[in-house]
């Protein structure tokens, strides 16, 4: 809930900065039958694939006496205005039949400089973007080929704020990101919630380098009020070493009774950890006690199923739900002994298997590795 609220706070307040508007597509499948109109995602996932963003608006905003409460569509400068929104183009996807008094709106708008791009059943993504791009900058433009990079943007006052999540369930992104609005902008921050990571980052004509695990998401800030971002350091980089060779004692507790645990395994070295069995659930507790490696203040734990909660000498480091599972030690590891314990849990899906469950590739549980030890690199 902390990285919920965290989030919800820096984006709640904001204005979405979306390229484009998508016609929701309920009002053209009322008029031409089943089969007659395109979905709305149709385009969305054109537009996704690319990397522009989108707010999806329902008819009521194009026709006057919808009687609906919402903010009416309008055109100035040649973009079009719903409420504080401002959409570049609107697309419209295809459909057999149209209310007339939507075509009739629709057509003014573009009388009166709106970009709407009318789609048909032969309309590809090339077409859709291609005619996009002819006459507009796109907010963000990624280096590359990562379709599974998602983006937002959010202005709030002075602040331009950026969320990337790579939804690869196995590719990194590395890539670098142009952002139209802050290419005048030298100086910004990185929040890496879920990592408890934030740092200062420096751009140059609005270039943006990302660097994500699968799964990994952070938000990115820049405020022309403070661009000397006090309190933010360079970002402190771990790299992997070589691989820990340690011994955890293994113990499970069922979900029933998450806090009577069970020896599960009295010795089990990393490389060749136990399979934990596939209909359990509950939570598994990693111990081990170590000499304090020389040169590296950190340790990766590779694979996880599903989340990581460790603590070092009893300081509590955080819960990670998603790569990268890895820790920085350095403020919590001293000399002489050593002892990380790892509390892993995963889902209700592995001991009850519902009729949507049943049918999916469940993670294996437990710390599948390859954990290793992490050094800090020199800046």
């Amino acid at each position: 809930m902390n990285y919920t609220n965290k989030a919800a706070h820096l984006l709640s307040a904001g204005v979405h900065r979306a390229d484009a508007a998508i016609l929701y597509h309920a009002d053209a499948e009322w008029c031409s039958g089943v089969g007659g109109a395109m979905l709305t995602q149709v385009p969305a996932k054109m537009l996704y694939d690319e990397h522009i963003d989108f707010d999806i608006l329902p008819a009521d905003c194009f026709v006057s006496d919808s009687g609906s409460r919402v903010y009416p569509a309008t055109v100035k400068d040649g973009v079009l205005c719903v409420g504080a929104q401002r959409y570049k183009c609107l697309i419209v996807p295809a459909a057999n039949k149209l209310p007339q008094k939507l075509i009739d709106k629709l057509n003014e708008l573009k009388k009166l400089g709106a970009c709407i791009i009318r789609m048909t059943d032969k309309t590809t993504k090339y077409d859709v973007i291609t005619e996009f791009e002819d006459f507009f900058d796109c907010d963000i433009t990624v280096d590359g080929e990562y379709p599974y990079l998602r983006c937002a943007h959010y202005t709030d006052g002075q602040a331009e704020i950026y969320m990337f999540v790579n939804e690869s369930i196995n590719k990194p992104v590395k890539t670098t990101v142009f952002l139209l609005s802050v290419k005048d902008i030298k100086r910004g921050a990185v929040l890496d919630m879920l990592n408890d990571k934030k740092y200062a980052v420096d751009i140059k004509d609005g270039r943006l380098e990302l660097d994500l695990a699968p799964y990994q998401s952070v938000i990115a800030i820049f405020d022309r009020g403070d661009e000397e971002l006090a309190g933010f350091e360079p970002e402190k980089k771990l790299i992997k070493e070589k691989e820990a060779d340690l011994i955890f004692k293994i113990e499970t507790a069922l979900y029933t009774d998450m806090d009577n645990y069970s020896v599960f395994a009295e010795s089990a070295k990393t490389g060749d950890m136990p399979d934990i069995p596939a209909d359990f659930s509950g939570r598994i507790r990693c111990t081990c006690r170590f000499e304090k490696p020389e040169g590296v203040c950190g340790i990766d734990l590779g694979f996880v199923g599903q989340t990581a909660h460790l603590f070092c000498n009893g300081a509590d480091l955080g819960v990670r739900i998603c790569p990268p599972y890895s820790y920085d030690l350095s403020d919590a590891l001293k000399d002489g002994e050593n002892e990380i314990v790892i509390e892993v849990s995963n889902t209700l899906a592995n001991a009850v298997r519902d009729g949507f469950s049943a049918f999916l590739a469940i993670p294996a549980s437990g710390i599948k590795g390859p954990v290793t030890w992490t050094k800090r690199i020199k800046n």
